[in-house]
Order: C-alpha cells, then sequence, then structure tokens
C-alpha cells in the first residue's frame, strides 16, 4: 500500500502487533500491522498490503451500515477494499476477541500477537 506516495512508509514504523488465522480470501491480513494515525477518534492500524483497521461510526460508512447491527458503531476489517471482519465491541484500544468474518468474504478466527510483549496472544 503507498500512503502519502511512499510505498515504503511501513519500514520507519513500529508493528503494533501481528495477525494470523484470517482465512476465506481475507490470508493478505496475516502479518504485521502498525498504527497509522486515527479515525471518529479511535486508532488506526494498516498493513504492508492495504490492509486496515479502523472504527466506523456514520451513517455514510459502509460498513456502520451494513454490517453487523445496522447503525451501531463497530470496529471493520478493510483488505483488498472488501470489508472482511467486524467487531460491535466499543472499546478504546483495537480489540483482541470476538472478531466475526463476513460471510463469503472472509473465515477463520483472527489470532493478534501484541509486540513488545513475548508470548502474548490473543484469539479472536
Amino acid at each position: 500500500m503507498e500512503i502519502y506516495g511512499d510505498p515504503f512508509w511501513h519500514m520507519f514504523r513500529k508493528v503494533a502487533f501481528t495477525i494470523s488465522g484470517a482465512a476465506g480470501g481475507a490470508e493478505a491480513m496475516n502479518g504485521d500491522w502498525y498504527n497509522y494515525d486515527g479515525r471518529n477518534g479511535k486508532p488506526k492500524y494498516a498493513n504492508a498490503a492495504g490492509g486496515l483497521f479502523l472504527w466506523v461510526s456514520k451513517s455514510k460508512e459502509w460498513g456502520y451500515e451494513n454490517l453487523g447491527t445496522p447503525r451501531t458503531a463497530k470496529w471493520i476489517a478493510i483488505i483488498n477494499g472488501l470489508h472482511r471482519y467486524y467487531n460491535e465491541l466499543d472499546s478504546n484500544a483495537l480489540p483482541q476477541t470476538g472478531w466475526i468474518p463476513r460471510k463469503g468474504f472472509a473465515s477463520g478466527v483472527l489470532s493478534f500477537q501484541l509486540q513488545g510483549l513475548p508470548g502474548r496472544t490473543s484469539r479472536a
């Protein structure tokens, strides 16, 4: 993913967490993720494959209207331009458990390996 015209943007950031377990078309989510600014008052994360984890809370946002409970704020995971997973937990930090795969667009249970905390993992 090229950000601000720099295809190597992620090389200058510290890895926040590593994902494994994404499947069913969402395999590009597996790997390292980086803190990438914020959105709607919550942190946003990106990976080198163009994926995003972000909070949606406005009616103009597709995931807010169409994933899980309609018109409910939620965390979403996007890869290859498609919404793959969602999580309705209203937390300031990205949830490490409870991720629901979007039927027909993802499968598998997300597992988060937090960086800087050896051996600490969570399965969604």
